[in-house]
């Protein structure tokens, strides 16, 4: 193995390395393989392709193999990527009857899946199937659709029917005509039935069908109403639906009749970014699990990821220092018994000063250590390897990594800054021709904000008097005070960079008891370029909108003064720390 750390899309392993790297720490195959419907909801990167691949069929049925166990057909995932060449065939959104666009959306959708879950059986479940008498298959095809399946294998015929029909509809629909394909396929005249052909076989009688629908939000709206019109509907006791989407705003929840489907009565939502808090939380657990595999496949089965990744030690033993040092002052402020309050001190002073006792004139923080990379990955798995995967590659090249069971810090920082000025650099560079909608200017009034929102946190950072010094994550408010045309401007700007994968929107309690407020979070690989703490606190500033949108469009420094610390308290939301451990 030339590199563990490798971070290739989910779609691109090979069924071995999947199952071998896998790791569940969120119980998601739970859901995945019951009979609810589900949507897997998180950001690009977060793992939700690699949770559905592997509860495909495929995979399910391999991990059996390697474990020596017997096949269950009792539940069979079936895998469809909506990124696939067939759905960007949209020349029907041409036809001019939006009763056709319907029928041909539904049509293509229908079709897709269709193909998958024949696919599936022909080639995952051969053996089974060889043990059935295909008579009674081959009468309900010739009865039920009019395929004469003869004496030849019923699903290859039925294969070939479906291949000839999506070669069709596109030929029709490439002529630009106002015409479209007349036998088109749909939900309940073809889906359905079909299942219940399949499921008329013994081996299939008690199988469950999940149709594993990965980048939902890729569909047009009218597919979108159509598999939430399948979500709707009531009996699933056959199939069910288990559909991915990045955000919820890039999907509608609404159906073909114009009805609501809710989170708990019509399907259940999981979320894959696990709670970025503390070195106890999911996140925190899953991060350790992850590296802690690749480095045992790598060869190195008593090695943490603490140990492989080491910190800088002139790092750790200024940390240390003043650590004990804030810890004596908290002690002088508190009673020594008001354990609480003395390591609430500790937490949100001992590595500010760190930062705030650096020599102006110095080079940036030596950035290193498992707990720092892990920070830097701001909760997305993605984030998570491919520093990791740089580092190792780096240090293929000096040194043998198994003699020395470690990556050196020099080479972990060099890393780190490197990919840090590059996550700069992709604003401008690769963000204009890579998101919708974004110009060259909007590029760089997105730089301007994130330049202005990094020179506050810096600000607030070096202030010994801030409350909350190492927040690195912001609330926006006093929307009211911008015009609405105002209001779009920034909101696209904020769109555009969560597309990009600089700027995270989250959910969390708010102050008010039983409320819930939505906050922004930069990626924390642009701060070791800016000199600041990547392992910041789960507190977020308060912004009003008018400063965020200066900042973008005029590059106004976001003000930070003396007069803003009476009332910061009252606008930021304190949670648990990532990875303090008291």
């Amino acid at each position: 193995m030339n590199n563990p750390f490798f971070y290739i899309e989910a779609n691109k392993l090979k069924k071995e390395e999947l199952i071998n790297y896998f790791i569940d720490e969120y119980n998601h195959n739970e859901f995945i393989r019951s009979s609810k419907n589900v949507f897997l909801i998180g950001e690009r990167g977060s793992g939700k392709s690699m949770v559905l691949m592997y509860n495909s069929f495929p995979f399910y049925s391999q991990m059996l193999k390697m474990e020596h166990k017997e096949i269950d057909y009792s539940n069979i995932g079936i895998y469809i990527q909506i990124t696939s060449a067939l759905f960007d065939k949209n020349e029907y959104e041409l036809l001019k009857d939006d009763i056709k666009k319907s029928l041909i959306a539904e049509h293509y959708l229908v079709l897709v899946i269709s193909i998958k879950l024949i696919e599936n059986i022909l080639l995952y479940c051969p053996e089974i199937i060889k043990t059935e008498d295909l008579n009674k298959l081959r009468k309900k095809l010739l009865n039920i659709f009019e395929i004469d399946a003869g004496e030849n294998d019923p699903f290859e015929v039925l294969h070939e029917k479906l291949m000839r029909i999506q070669v069709n509809t596109q030929d029709i629909l490439s002529k630009l005509t106002d015409t479209y394909p007349t036998d088109s396929l749909s939900f309940f005249s073809f889906l359905i039935p079909l299942i219940d052909v399949i499921k008329s076989l013994k081996c299939f009688s008690d199988t469950h069908f999940n149709f594993l629908i990965d980048d939902a939000q890729n569909l047009n709206n009218i597919q979108k109403r159509l598999l939430n019109s399948w979500v709707a509907y009531r009996d699933h006791s056959d199939y069910s639906l288990k559909i991915s989407i990045t955000r919820p705003e890039e999907y509608i929840f609404l159906t073909t009749t114009d009805g609501s489907i809710l989170e708990g009565h019509d399907y259940i939502a999981r979320y894959t970014e696990g709670r970025f808090q503390n070195k106890l939380s999911d996140f925190g657990i899953l991060a350790n699990k992850i590296i802690k595999k690749r480095i045992e496949l790598f060869g190195l089965k008593d090695i943490t990821p603490e140990q492989f990744f080491p910190m800088n030690s002139g790092l750790e033993k200024d940390l240390s220092e003043f650590k004990q040092k804030v810890y004596k002052e908290a002690e002088a402020i508190y009673e020594k018994d008001d354990k609480k309050k003395i390591n609430d001190y500790v937490y949100k002073y001992a590595r500010a000063e760190y930062f705030r006792n650096r020599d102006p004139q110095a080079n940036k923080p030596p950035y290193s250590g498992f707990e720092i990379i892990t920070n830097l990955s701001t909760g997305i798995l993605r984030s998570l390897l491919e520093p990791c995967f740089r580092m190792f590659d780096r240090a293929k090249d000096e040194y043998d990594i198994l003699l020395e069971k470690h990556i050196e810090p020099d080479i972990q920082e060099n890393i780190i800054q490197d990919l840090s000025q590059q996550k700069w650099n992709s604003i401008t560079e690769i963000m204009p021709t890579s998101v919708l909608g974004c110009t060259v200017e909007k590029a760089n009034q997105i730089l301007q904000l994130f330049v202005n929102l990094g020179d506050l946190f810096r600000s607030r950072l070096l202030d010994k008097e801030a409350s909350e010094p190492r927040a690195i994550s912001f609330t926006i408010s006093a929307i009211e005070e911008i015009s609405n045309s105002e209001k779009e401007i920034l909101l696209d700007l904020l769109r555009i960079a969560r597309i990009h994968g600089i700027l995270f929107k989250r959910l969390s309690s708010a102050k008010q008891a039983g409320k819930f407020e939505v906050y922004y979070t930069p990626h924390r690989m642009l701060w070791p370029i800016k000199g600041l703490d990547p392992v910041g606190q789960h507190a977020r500033v308060s912004i009003r909108a008018k400063l965020l949108l200066e900042a973008a469009l005029k590059n106004v420094k976001i003000p930070y003064n003396r007069k803003d610390l009476e009332n910061e308290t009252n606008n930021i939301i304190i949670q648990k720390p990532l990875f303090d451990n008291y």
